[in-house]
């Protein structure tokens, strides 16, 4: 399992005070966008007059946002890299975490394929390329059709270096903007 965690800068908190009459953004992994929602939604109907918006693009464009001033708080399923962190120091940000869930990563087939389950060495070879056919792991014989989530998600990074033990992704995985996008290619 992977960490979920909000990445929040000081001035987040204090930005309803700040930021009167101004929207508070919140941008970064779509695993927590939905969550995130929620909690503005709630914040939202206890302090009337307080707007927060939530977006998604994954935990690396919320960290990218963090860093360029464009958003208010970062949601990440990931830590910052060390450049990252480095940089936000460099330019006065002060980012923290705090871990507020903990999720998980699922591996689905289309509902006709005949394969029950996959070992991990098995999901390895897939995802790097060393197997392309679903007869190679008890399957039909058919080409292996790959949907990934895109390289600035959380959970790339973390299936990159769990699953793939940070082998490279073949290039042959189709990336895809979020987790939604991959269920409907998928189905």
């Amino acid at each position: 399992m992977k960490k979920a965690i909000l990445l929040i800068l000081t001035l987040a908190l204090t930005a309803g005070y700040l930021f009167a009459g101004q929207a508070i953004t919140v941008k970064g992994s779509d695993t927590l966008v939905r969550l995130g929602q929620r909690w503005a939604e709630e914040y939202m109907k206890g302090n009337p007059g307080t707007v927060i918006q939530v977006s998604g693009g994954g935990s690396g464009t919320g960290i990218a946002a963090l860093l360029n001033g464009t958003t208010d708080v970062c949601e990440a399923s990931r830590d910052m890299k060390s450049k990252e962190y480095k940089l936000a120091k460099h330019k006065g940000i002060f980012p923290y975490r705090v871990s507020v869930a903990l999720d998980g990563i699922s591996i689905f087939l289309h509902k006709k394929n005949p394969v029950k389950a996959l070992s991990l060495a098995q999901l390895k070879g897939i995802y790097t390329g060393a197997i392309t056919n679903w007869k190679e792991v008890g399957g039909n014989d058919h080409q292996i059709i790959l949907y990934g989530r895109e390289n600035n998600s959380g959970t790339y990074a973390f299936f990159k270096k769990r699953a793939l033990q940070k082998e490279d992704y073949t290039a042959k995985t189709q990336t895809l903007p979020g987790t939604a996008a991959v269920v409907n290619a998928v189905a």
